[in-house]
């Protein structure tokens, strides 16, 4: 990963909206001084708690995926085209399996 993409600032706020008088969460990309917003996006308390979850599921999905990917090129030498291709298939059972599970 560049480290321009991890130098940025994922920033969440919580706000009170002037218009819906509502308490909404705003979430943006900044960069490492805080001084440019790339882009900015306001969402429900409800909907910040799901992107969150969404979020940390990416991420163990990630490190599952890092974990396969090394052990198919370390305990059975498969090239990396090769594992990809298994760690692909494993990919499509893992989200039949969340289809069937209502996730």
């Amino acid at each position: 990963m560049s480290d321009e993409i991890e130098d940025r600032r994922l920033v969440s706020e919580s706000i009170f909206g002037a218009k819906n008088k509502k308490g909404l969460v705003r979430l943006s990309d900044q960069s490492p001084d805080g001084t440019q917003t790339t882009w900015s996006m306001l969402m429900s308390p409800d909907r910040a708690r799901s992107v969150a979850n969404q979020l940390l599921e990416a991420a163990e999905s990630a490190e599952m995926d890092e974990i396969v990917m090394r052990w198919l090129q370390g305990e059975f030498k498969l090239t990396e085209m090769q594992a990809a291709q298994v760690l692909d298939h494993f990919r499509k059972i893992r989200d039949t399996m969340s289809l069937e599970r209502g996730l």
